[in-house]
């Protein structure tokens, strides 16, 4: 399923504002991930590129449900 979203084209992603809209938000968020948690800390870190992965795999998985950012207060 990754492959399905890995071979969309710039081309095809321009036509599919759904799509490009999707993968936008997942970046930003994957962006802001709190990088002061282990898992996650510094520049370069494979977790994060992971996180990225497994998020737009799923919103491939399940298009129609959508994505939504979920924040977890402790």
């Amino acid at each position: 399923m990754k492959n399905q979203w890995k071979s969309i084209t710039s081309d095809q992603e321009e036509r599919f504002s759904a799509f490009r809209e999707r993968k936008t938000q997942i970046e930003k968020d994957v962006n802001r991930t709190d990088r002061t948690h282990p898992f996650f800390s510094g520049d370069v870190n494979k977790n994060v590129d992971l996180l990225q992965d497994i998020l737009m795999t799923y919103i491939m998985h399940d298009f129609d449900l959508g994505y939504v950012q979920v924040l977890k207060i402790i």
